[in-house]
């Protein structure tokens, strides 16, 4: 009985088609439905009616599985495992059965494996079933919820801040997140502390221990203790030469666990620490290992689905798990329970987690296949050692604590260590850590001989100043971890939620952090302000967990519309008679109070700097404007990491370099300049700076007339003269002091160069009708090393008819393609609209007058005459006859 078995992706495709011969396994390409970006797709007041519009770039695919399931008994819908997945599945089959097109003796079936290999794709298909409705309730759900609130927020952010991009239910409360980090480091005032730390010598052996202050006239410190450097000196200056001993040595076994095996949150966050990879390119190249990669000929899943938030493992895995770590290192690294690890609250279907495929493939077996892809097999070795490791025995340290006293008792310093025992399942993984503690003392050996009650001199008291840190910036993983935390997004879409905040220019990546822009900033002030509900963080991981709900059948997917829609709506209404006045003053303290606490305009000293919006996004003017013209991006305080120029002589505005979306630019008021064709960004300065925000410069007059102007565009550095365009390749300084001079040199090189490549392309026959200076612009542009202009001499040889037209007539016959449609000398369809009585095509036509070559070229020839091997083929201007048979 054939089959038609329908994936996801193309490569998934070809993968399973080598397991099934005799059967057809075609893609979809994703999805293949989807609601229009219009708010008439989702109807509230049609029970919330539904209209789905194919989607373009699968339409082919579509009509593809329409015309396949006709000639089949079986039509099985293996697409993805998840919500997502399942939605597709759904989409097909409806398309089918709305377009008559599916016979009444398919059987359907629907299949999931959460790897490709042959084995669990065969166990697949024995264990078919239904679609899974509640499943694509959800979905269908999140993507109307995601609609409603997407085009609903944006309308109104389009209207009141200009400059704004769009908002979305998921993408706004991320960007709520980064921008209030933002808002505790720039609010964050620094505290000062002290530490004082004591060196101690034994003797018999010789050894120095080092120690820090914990308790000082018998009272126990904390971080604020000593709060300045005069109290910090005097308590050292106490502290010296006094007699000290230790008083206590505590020792104790500590043991640490291995981590679960990877769900898509925590791999993102490892690949970023350990490799440097984005979620996103994480997740393009799992996709990969997932749908295979060439081993031995066959094509070879080497990881399970990528896209989970469960931590579970088969058990015939975790029994190959331990049974090569016992091989591998002995029955003591295993430990004596299988682990089993739990799902966190908000974990979805029970998938598994991720994992290899088949232990047996070791990294060391898979390298010499993934020459050209060595970023999939880092990510694959990660997993690997990642997934094993989660099976084996836990890492023992011991854990050593030294207490040191003066005589009395009153003050007491403290040294701690540590010392790997046992190293368990360190032997196959240690994880990267985010942020190193860099005054953890965890892993100092202490050595054995230390014994209560040993007298110790003190040979140095030192005293260290300290500075409370600032919360740090997110990274793409952190932020991922702080999302999951929160409950805000599924493992499906967190790389996507990363990258529309840069792609928007809300948030710009710096040094692997993300650092919201002032458009970002003003999006969310604007959002808390009026839409304070949808940017919550408990309203939005509520929304979540009701999709879940969805998806096991607790909850109708309409009633969760419903309750969404009218509030919303209603908020909506409300916003929409603001005026962009009144959501500038209700922002305007809130942005300006971050940015500029002194709102005196540094320019002036009367006015004071108000917030404005523009076209490059927010910045700040002076209240005296006409009088004062003071214009200032917000970041100013922040010299160094925001990129502060300086002042531009002319105007007073700050110039500031920035990195956006699409890449370095300069900013000066609310004129932007972008740069990254011009110098490197860590070049740029004030001099570079003011010299791109003079553009376009003219160089002066030609002497035969017309203005010369320097510019830069996408394409990088260009002359603009007389209507044409003259590209340069010089950069920085040598760019800045481009003269006249150069600028009518490189004008001259290019036209002398185009009058001699042009001159030499003609054909002799030719040639010898051609003036001398009657080179034709537009055919000069395209022609190089003495040939006819490309677009003619791929069609030219020999004065012979065009190649396309040489290779298919004989005898001034018509081309083959030709004649099959053509019936007494006639031109096909398509081009016998444009022709009449056997001529040539108008467009032709139009510039051929009694055997004439076309206008462009005759003015280059004398006489109008076509070549004579050209000529003997045209006659009346009428197209060849066909040869006799």
């Amino acid at each position: 009985m054939s089959k038609l078995i329908v994936v996801e992706s193309p490569k998934k495709a070809k993968n399973i088609a080598q397991y099934f011969p005799g059967d057809i396994v075609l893609a979809s390409g994703g999805h293949v439905r989807a609601l229009p970006t219009k708010i008439s797709a989702v109807r509230p007041e049609e029970s919330f009616a539904l209209t789905w519009q194919l989607v373009e770039k699968t339409e082919k695919n579509l009509k593809s599985i329409k015309d396949a399931v006709q000639k089949v008994d079986t039509l099985v819908l293996a697409t993805d495992l998840d919500r997502e997945g399942e939605a597709i599945a759904w989409h097909i089959l409806e398309y089918l059965k709305e377009e008559n097109a599916l016979p009444e003796r398919v059987v359907v079936q629907r299949v999931v494996f959460n790897a490709v290999t042959k084995e669990s794709v065969l166990k697949a298909l024995k264990n078919y079933k239904n679609i899974n409705q509640d499943l694509v309730d959800a979905q269908i759900a999140r993507s109307a919820l995601d609609l409603m609130a997407g085009l609903g927020l944006s309308s109104m952010l389009w209207r009141k801040v200009p400059g704004s991009r769009s908002a979305g239910r998921v993408q706004s409360a991320a960007l709520r997140i980064v921008a209030e980090r933002e808002s505790a480091i720039i609010g964050f005032k620094p505290q000062e502390y002290w530490s004082i730390h004591g060196k101690f010598l034994c003797h018999s052996p010789e050894y120095t221990l080092e120690a820090q202050l914990v308790q000082f006239n018998k009272e126990k410190l904390d971080k604020f203790s000593i709060s300045d450097e005069t109290c910090a000196q005097a308590w050292a200056e106490i502290l010296r030469g006094v007699p000290y001993h230790i008083s206590s040595i505590e020792k104790k076994n500590v043991q640490r666990s291995p981590y679960p095996p990877f769900i898509t949150s925590s791999l993102q966050q490892d690949a970023s620490s350990a490799l440097g990879f984005s979620p996103a390119k994480t997740m393009q190249l799992a996709q990969r290992l997932y749908e295979g990669i060439h081993v031995h000929g066959e094509i070879l899943g080497l990881i399970t689905y990528m896209r989970t938030d469960s931590v579970f493992l088969v058990p015939e895995f975790i029994d190959q798990a331990r049974a090569y770590i016992h091989k591998k290192w002995g029955k003591e690294y295993v430990p004596t329970k299988s682990r089993e690890y739990k799902a966190k609250k908000h974990s979805q279907e029970a998938h598994e987690a991720i994992r290899p495929t088949d232990l047996k493939w070791e990294p060391s077996l898979i390298q010499p296949f993934c020459q050209e892809y060595m970023d999939e097999w880092k990510l694959y070795t990660l997993i690997w050692k990642r997934t094993l490791a989660s099976q084996m025995e836990n890492a023992t340290y011991q854990q050593t604590r030294v207490m040191i006293e003066n005589q009395d008792q009153s003050a007491a310093f403290k040294t701690t260590g540590s010392i790997l025992q046992f190293p368990g399942f360190l032997l196959a993984y240690q994880k990267e850590e985010q942020e190193p503690n860099k005054e953890d003392d965890r892993d100092r050996v202490l050595p054995a001989f230390l014994q209560e009650g040993q007298n110790l001199e003190i040979s140095d008291v030192s005293c260290a100043q300290h500075m409370t840190q600032p919360p740090a910036r997110f990274t793409e993983a952190s932020l991922v971890k702080e999302l999951e935390d929160l409950g805000i997004g599924r493992p499906s879409t967190y790389a996507r939620i990363l990258q529309v905040l840069q792609d928007r220019g809300y948030v710009r990546k710096e040094k692997k952090r993300l650092i919201p822009e002032e458009l970002g900033m003003l999006v969310c002030a604007f959002l808390k302000n009026f839409f304070s509900r949808y940017v919550d963080y408990d309203f939005t991981s509520n929304l979540e967990n009701q999709l879940d709900s969805i998806s096991t059948g607790e909850l109708a997917w309409r009633t969760l519309l419903e309750e969404f829609w009218g509030p919303f709506s209603q908020a909506l209404e409300q916003v929409k008679s603001v005026s962009v006045s009144d959501v500038l003053e209700h922002v305007e303290n809130q942005i300006l109070d971050l940015y500029l606490p002194n709102r005196e305009c540094p320019k002036c000293k009367e006015g004071r700097l108000e917030l404005r919006l523009g076209k490059a996004g927010p910045f700040t003017g002076c209240s005296c404007y006409p009088e004062c013209t003071y214009l200032s991006g917000l970041q100013q305080e922040d010299s160094q990491s925001q990129g502060d120029l300086g002042e531009h002589p002319v105007s007073g505005n700050r110039i500031e370099k920035k990195q956006g979306p699409y890449g370095g630019y300069v900013l000066c008021g609310d004129k932007r300049v972008s740069s990254d064709s011009f110098c490197s960004f860590e070049s740029l300065d004030l001099d570079k700076a003011l010299w791109l925000l003079n553009l376009p410069k003219s160089l002066g007059a030609h002497p035969d007339g017309g203005e010369i102007v320097l510019n830069i565009g996408r394409f990088g550095p260009y002359l603009h003269y007389n209507g044409a365009f003259f590209s340069l390749k010089q950069k920085e300084e040598a760019l800045m002091e481009f003269s006249l001079e150069a600028a009518l040199e490189r004008i001259q090189q290019k036209k002398q160069r185009s009058k001699t490549s042009f001159s030499k392309a003609l054909p002799k026959k030719i040639s010898k009708a051609v003036k001398e200076d009657a080179t034709l612009k537009k055919a000069s542009k395209t022609v190089k090393d003495n040939t006819l202009p490309k677009k003619v001499s791929k069609t030219v040889k020999d004065n012979t008819l065009p190649k396309k037209v040489s290779k298919t007539v004989k005898d001034n016959s018509l081309p083959k393609k030709v004649s099959k449609t053509v019936k007494d000398n006639t031109l096909p369809k398509k081009v016998r609209k444009t022709v009449k009585d056997n001529t040539l095509p108008k467009k032709v036509s139009k510039t051929v007058k009694d055997n004439t070559l076309p206008k462009k070229v005759s003015k280059t020839v004398k006489d109008n005459t076509l070549p004579k091997k050209v000529s003997k083929t045209v006659k009346d201007n009428s197209l060849p006859k066909p040869a006799e048979q």
